[in-house]
């Protein structure tokens, strides 16, 4: 199976092909934005590098959020198109599900409020690589709370204070990866359910609709 896989749900654009479970080529760089004229390049190069055809991949894995809001609809509507020109799925994996982890129950976060007092973070439980759940937004107090009954902790952990993690688990800083996100997608067999591209805001927008005199 090939897959390819588009992450532009950060502060960065990187693109992955994985060609029967081994990377084929994989590439990234770092932007706050511009990401919808680097992607198609960045797909061009990856195709390029691996000697490989748009028409020979399976499916296409593309990273959902949460993350900048900008950068996943970029990311997202790029799959689609991608995947209504070859006719083949595009496959949605959110932020926190492609970041590389451990086996065991693991607690995977990303920043959501930055500015203090009120930090939160976005996290999700996974056992042995399957959602243990939902994504949720929560403070540290709560996800200090959690992390009693996890092994380990992934995922940006930037603001949080690491003396108060219980003793015993383990903490590895990481960022979601086009790289992920295909290992995730090519493991799915062909009876699973294929997540749709569906960007993932675990906090609903601020902006509202103006209501009509």
């Amino acid at each position: 199976m090939i897959v390819l896989a588009l992450n532009t749900a950060m502060d960065g654009c990187d693109v992955a092909l994985l060609v029967d479970g081994h990377v084929a080529a994989d590439v990234s760089t770092p932007m706050a934005k511009g990401h919808d004229s680097s992607l198609p390049v960045l797909v061009s190069d990856v195709m390029t590098r691996a000697d490989r055809r748009l028409v020979e991949v399976d499916r296409i894995a593309v990273v959902t959020g949460p993350g900048s809001f900008t950068g996943v609809r970029v990311g997202v509507a790029f799959a689609r198109g991608l995947a209504l020109a070859l006719s083949r799925p595009a496959v949605g994996v959110s932020s926190l599900a492609a970041m590389p982890r451990e086996p065991g129950r693991v607690l995977a976060m990303l920043p959501a409020k930055t500015r203090p007092p009120d930090l939160t973070w976005w996290a999700q439980e996974f056992v042995d690589d399957k959602p243990a759940g939902d994504p949720f937004e929560e403070g540290l107090d709560r996800l200090i709370d959690r992390m009693q009954h996890v092994s380990g902790v992934v995922g940006s952990l930037g603001g949080a204070h690491l003396s108060r993690f219980p003793d015993g688990i383990w903490m590895r800083d990481e960022r979601p990866t086009a790289l992920e996100a295909a290992k995730v997608v090519s493991f799915l067999s062909p009876v699973d359910r294929l997540p749709p591209a569906t960007p993932v805001y675990v906090r609903p927008p601020d902006a509202t609709a103006m209501l009509k005199a």
